[in-house]
């Protein structure tokens, strides 16, 4: 099928010649001269694969037209359109805004042919890659809705920052489908259910599938038991209409029950949310199948009806901890979930830092399978006997250990996790091969961890821009490795051990040029070959850019280097490197 490309210019020239260029590369054009214009077709026509957006518009401009697209998608659950910038201008700061807002690219005008093309076509490609991978990972390939894990980042979003009802559904006697047809019978009425939801839910609302008949909706703007009730049965309703050519055999009392929560009525967190309606939904399959119940405070507390009512004393008895011993406190991943999440808040309100360490235990050829299992157990004691009693701990694996260090100095980590590791080492005789993971998050509750993780690797022979790049690389929480020479660079990989995240490639190098450079290494058996690679030129020949980005340059940055330029773009190739990383593994 034919790419998608939206263009929105206010000069005609500008919509005719990029009109001209992308049909005549097998591209469907819709060209449109206001970002109001833009907007209204979008919501009538759905979104493009891509959007040509000018900065200089009259009546409302690029950005402010940017702005409330990413807002419309953000409503409609849509994935963001990568939108590239159409500019005469060469303003540093007006390049920075629009990384910061979220643009995919900018494109100079007036525009060179063979440039306007390479950089639609990366950008549709890197886009395509980043959705399929994406979809790979979130989406229940059964149903076309989220799975249970893409669910549980979604609604927890959701349940945070919209008002509405979070409902859990499944299908009344469905196993009978399974017993009476075959599974393949029971995976149609699943699809076919899928398709009920989203016809009768609102605009706006998320559907997942979180086991095998069971369902989580949050049903965006709902704020009245009535629509839930109507929702009910028109479910009740489509669910036997359109799977009666299906079930021929046998006629089964098929049907939906639901069980709600208004929200944030009782509350915004997702996973307490999502138990109190599925006890809700647990009561409708007790008393009554084919119908619903929302989760009030009437329900909540029917159970306790004859017991005494607490008092203050009596309910700190209950939640508290009679005696604190002097231990770092060990949870339970679920308790943990809600400690941690608690922690982080309290730190971000009153500005506290924070420490998280990940300890992934190794098995060394000092010990057998037996006694690594101990040794494991052994570790979460001696975390507990050697931490604080204000730090917590859980066991995400029998190998693992996450802990949370509280209120502690960013240049003292390093040195209690070196006593810690030495002490056990001492105790236990080298045991076990401790590796970990360090996230400081600073008291203005950033994190650095997403940069610091990133390695750069820079090829030039130009000691006054390997200075530029390395101290805003550097000051940016970004590891810099240098080479002066192509020559260098593919010697040191040959060896590497590390394979760096992103490379800054001069074109112009002594010996082996950089576009040479990028040859060779797109014909090495080495992850190396596939990282992206941005391209250093003092160069503004055209023909230079195309030939780059005909190799696979993913950008290009011109020189002298200008810090703000650097940072900016640097940012926003890793952050498209993190986001493809964090889907395809």
């Amino acid at each position: 099928m034919a790419k998608w490309v939206m263009v929105v210019d206010d000069e005609e020239m500008n919509l005719k010649m990029a009109g001209k260029l992308l049909s005549e590369n097998g591209m469907r054009v819709t060209a449109l001269k206001s970002g109001r214009a833009m907007l209204e077709y979008i919501k009538e026509n759905g979104t493009p694969d891509a959007i040509l957006l000018d900065i200089k518009m009259p009546e409302m401009d690029g950005f402010e037209t940017l702005s409330i697209l990413r807002k419309y998608e953000s409503e409609m659950g849509l994935t963001e359109t990568p939108v590239i910038l159409l500019t005469s201008d060469d303003n540093v700061d007006t390049e920075i805004k629009g990384f910061q807002e979220g643009v995919a690219d900018y494109i100079s005008k007036p525009f060179v042919s063979e440039v306007f093309l390479a950089r639609v076509n990366n950008i549709i490609t890197m886009q395509s890659s980043l959705v399929y991978l994406k979809t790979e990972a979130t989406i229940d390939k059964l149903t076309g809705l989220l799975n249970k894990e893409a669910s549980y980042v979604e609604f927890s979003q959701m349940c945070t920052s919209k008002k509405g009802c979070l409902i859990v559904l499944d299908i009344d006697n469905f196993q009978k489908i399974n017993e009476l047809y075959d599974e393949a019978t029971g995976d149609k009425v699943l699809s076919i259910f899928a398709l009920i939801l989203k016809e009768v839910f609102p605009l706006g609302s998320r559907f997942g599938r979180i086991g095998g008949d069971k369902f989580v909706v949050f049903g965006r703007g709902i704020s009245k038991e009535e629509s839930v009730a109507e929702i009910s049965a028109r479910l009740n309703e489509a669910i036997v209409q359109q799977t009666k050519d299906i079930l021929t055999k046998d006629e089964i009392p098929l049907g939906v029950s639901l069980g709600g929560i208004m929200v944030p009525k009782l509350g915004n967190d997702y996973q307490s949310l999502l138990k109190l309606a599925d006890k809700s939904l647990r009561h409708v399959k007790k008393r009554n199948k084919n119908g619903y119940l929302i989760y009030s405070t009437q329900t909540m507390y029917e159970d306790d009806k004859d017991k005494i009512t607490p008092d203050m004393k009596g309910i700190t008895e209950i939640v508290g901890e009679h005696n604190i011993a002097n231990v770092a406190m060990q949870l339970d991943l679920e308790a943990f979930s809600f400690a941690y999440r608690f922690a982080t808040r309290y730190f971000m309100r009153n500005k506290n830092n924070y420490c998280k360490v990940l300890f992934t235990l190794e098995k060394t050829d000092k010990i057998n399978d037996k006694e690594y299992r101990a040794y494991t157990d052994d570790f979460g004691y001696y975390l507990r006997e050697s931490l604080r009693k204000s730090d917590i701990l859980t066991r995400s694996r029998f190998n693992q250990y996450f802990v949370l260090l509280t209120d502690i100095k960013e240049e003292y980590v390093d040195g209690l996790i070196d006593l810690l590791l030495g002490d056990w080492d001492k105790k236990y005789n080298f045991s076990l091969n401790i590796k970990y993971e360090v996230d400081y998050v600073k008291n203005d509750g950033t994190a650095d961890v997403q940069k610091a993780g990133a390695n750069i690797v820079m090829i030039d022979d130009d000691e006054a821009s390997s200075m530029v790049a390395g101290k805003v690389l550097r000051e940016n929480g970004f590891t810099l490795t240098t080479f002066q020479t192509g020559a260098e660079f593919l010697n040191y990989v040959q060896t590497a051990e590390m394979v760096p995240d992103l490379i800054l490639l001069d074109i112009k190098l002594p010996g082996i040029s950089g576009f040479e450079v990028m040859q060779r290494l797109h014909k090495m058996d080495n992850p190396i070959s596939q990282v992206p690679i941005i391209l250093l030129t003092a160069s503004d020949d055209s023909e230079m850019e195309v030939k780059g980005l005909a190799l696979g340059a993913v950008d290009y940055i011109s020189k002298p280097i200008k810090p703000e330029i650097l940072k900016a773009r640097v940012n926003h190739i890793i952050q498209m490197i993190l986001l493809k990383n964090k889907y395809d593994k």
